[in-house]
């Protein structure tokens, strides 16, 4: 589930969102209208439907509950950019763009927000990092 810390960076209006009822169940998509001060997301479904829930609710995709299971609320579209390769960074996406300067080598272009969002580094950097190399 979304920290506290980062969620207000993933979270806007106009944030697909994925629903995931389970096998028997078609998923369903929407995109966020509104969020409240109190943190209330509201979304509207593609197909006609407005669900409200707590911000605190909805998941990275990926991300499975504290019991494994991977039916909830997640945002859409914001896989690896890699994915099975050796980097942690989000996929750049219209709606996660890679602009934003790496926070070690300032770098430009480097992140997406929810990269920024989770602390990270760029992939170089990381594999500096990893390696016990100066960054």
């Amino acid at each position: 589930m979304l920290d506290d810390d980062y969620d207000d960076f993933l979270i806007e209006v106009g944030t697909k969102i994925r629903f995931d009822y389970g096998a028997l169940h078609c998923e369903e998509f929407g995109t966020v209208t509104a969020v409240s001060d109190f943190g209330i997301v509201t979304i509207k479904g593609d197909i006609g439907f407005v669900e409200e829930i707590n911000k605190s609710c909805i998941m990275m995709p990926g991300e499975t509950t504290v019991n494994g299971s991977s039916i909830g609320v997640f945002i859409d579209g914001v896989g690896f950019a890699e994915p099975g390769g050796g980097s942690a960074l989000r996929a750049a996406t219209k709606d996660n763009p890679r602009n934003l300067p790496c926070p070690t080598c300032l770098k430009p272009n480097r992140l997406t927000r929810i990269d920024q969002a989770r602390g990270y580094q760029c992939d170089t950097c990381a594999d500096r990092a990893e390696r016990g190399y100066d960054v």
